[in-house]
Formats: structure tokens, C-alpha cells, sequence
């Protein structure tokens, strides 16, 4: 197993080195982070954190916002949470890499609009949304500054003026303290998911191991995924650069998330 593990952390490094190399970095986080594989689990155990975080968003955006007002979901995965905010009758969009999870986001909330979109990329109309959301380590998906600078200004695009923009990042810290391994064992599926982190890259390197049983088969999916931990002040570095003001880390202790955890949650405004 250790073998394995160890194998699977090289071989993403050669990606990394490899796609930096011929200027490919652009396709790395879609090549070792497919959903698509894992969309099935995250939408059945991984979701419900979405209830936990909903007073931090209701306290930080929803507050200061009108329902008749456009949300975008930035990496909403399988849509509970912009169900959630739909539920409120506030207006959701939600983009996603994979199609997958657009899948089961659509028949999770049918009302929302769901599309597949990367998030290095995606563009709307200037002053489009007056809030954007992006939660559940979505963003440390995103292995490199550089392109973690590109979300944040394509989020800066979108923004309508005092338009607010709330997300979590994972620091080191909580990588150093979920190494090991856990399981999850059903009657009908098996989860067995690794994590082994390396401070040196500062990537965190999943691998999970899935088996379904349809029509009285079972059927395995080995899934790499790979995370990257940010220090606090260089996401607000990159959020300065890319023009936002009013940048708050948020004081997460009167939700029950202590900081010794390792999770951050950013508000920011453009103004």
C-alpha cells in the first residue's frame, strides 16, 4: 500500500514537472483532479457541509445582498449548496469542471442553473453577479499562484460594484493534521481514501479508492486527486493585486470552526 502510495505521488509529480516544462500548466488541475469518477461518493457522503458553512454565508454576503440579485457558485460540485440558497429565493448560478457533478447538480436542484465550467477560465458579463461564493477546499484544487491569481480576477470580472466574494482556503495545517488514511464500508460501496502531504511542494496528494456494486457486480475506480495548501498572506497578496478592498479573514470561532483547523474563509469586495 505504501508502495502504491508513494508511486501515485511520483507520478503526479512527474505531471507537474512535465506540464510546467512545455507550458502546459493550464490543463494540469482538469488531468490530476477528474471528478468525474468521484462524483457518485462526493454527491452521496462528501455535501453536507454546505448546512455547516451557511451561517458564514448568511452573516458575510446574504445579508448585504437583495434576493433579486444574481450568486455564482464557483466550483459548486453537486449543487447542495446553491440548493440551499435557492431554497431562500436567492438567484444561483453554478459552474463546475465536471461534468459529472453538473450531472447530479442538475437533478439536485433543478431550479438552478448549472453549467461545466473551468474555473481558470470562466467569464461572464462585467458586473453579472453581486456575489460569488466558492467553498469546500474548492479552491486548493488550484496547484500554482499563478493561476490561483486567474480565478481570483476572473471573479473580480464578474463582481458588480461592492460586489462580495466569499470562499475558504485549506492552509498547511490542516494537511499536516488529516495524513493517514479512512474508509467508508457499505453494503453496496467501499471508500477507501489516502492522504499523504509533502511540505516541501506543499501538495497534498489523494488517493481514493472506490467500489460500487451495480447489477451484482463490483465495480473498482482508483482516483487520484491533488490539493495545494496557501498561506493566509499570499492569498491576500494575490486578492490585493487583483484589485480587491475591504479583504477580511473571517473570525470562524462563532461557527464552530476554531483556527487550529487549518481552514480559512475570505471576504472581499470590489469596489
Amino acid at each position: 500500500m505504501l508502495f502504491k502510495k508513494r508511486n501515485t505521488a511520483i507520478k503526479m509529480e512527474y505531471i507537474l514537472h512535465k506540464t510546467r516544462k512545455e507550458g502546459l500548466l493550464m490543463s494540469l488541475t482538469q488531468t490530476i483532479n477528474n471528478y468525474d469518477e468521484f462524483a457518485w461518493m462526493y454527491n452521496q457522503k462528501f455535501a453536507g457541509f454546505s448546512k455547516g458553512i451557511l451561517p458564514i454565508i448568511q452573516k458575510h454576503l446574504l445579508n448585504q445582498i437583495s434576493k433579486s440579485t444574481p450568486i455564482l457558485d464557483l466550483c459548486c460540485g453537486t449543487g447542495q449548496l446553491a440548493k440551499s440558497l435557492s431554497m431562500r429565493g436567492y438567484q444561483v448560478i453554478g459552474i463546475d469542471l465536471s461534468n459529472e457533478m453538473i450531472k447530479y447538480a442538475k437533478q439536485n436542484a433543478p431550479e438552478v442553473k448549472f453549467f461545466v465550467e473551468d474555473a481558470r477560465f470562466f467569464s461572464f458579463p462585467p458586473s453579472t453577479f453581486t456575489g460569488v461564493i466558492s467553498v469546500f477546499d474548492s479552491l486548493n484544487h488550484i496547484i500554482s499562484l499563478e493561476e490561483l491569481k486567474q480565478v481570483f480576477q476572473n471573479v473580480f470580472s464578474c463582481l458588480a460594484k461592492n460586489g462580495r466574494f466569499i470562499f475558504d482556503i485549506n492552509t498547511e495545517a490542516i494537511y499536516q493534521q488529516h495524513k493517514g488514511s479512512f474508509h467508508i464500508i457499505k453494503p453496496d460501496h467501499v471508500c477507501i481514501k489516502s492522504v499523504e502531504y509533502q511540505p516541501e511542494t506543499r501538495l497534498a496528494h489523494y488517493q481514493i479508492t472506490l467500489f460500487l456494486m451495480t447489477e451484482e457486480t463490483w465495480h473498482r475506480s482508483d482516483i487520484p486527486l491533488c490539493q495545494r495548501s496557501y498561506d493566509v498572506n499570499e492569498v491576500i497578496q494575490l486578492l490585493e493585486e487583483v484589485g480587491f478592498q475591504e479583504i477580511l479573514e473571517i473570525d470562524t470561532n462563532e461557527f464552530g470552526i476554531p483556527p487550529s483547523l487549518g481552514k480559512s474563509f475570505f471576504s472581499a469586495v470590489k469596489p
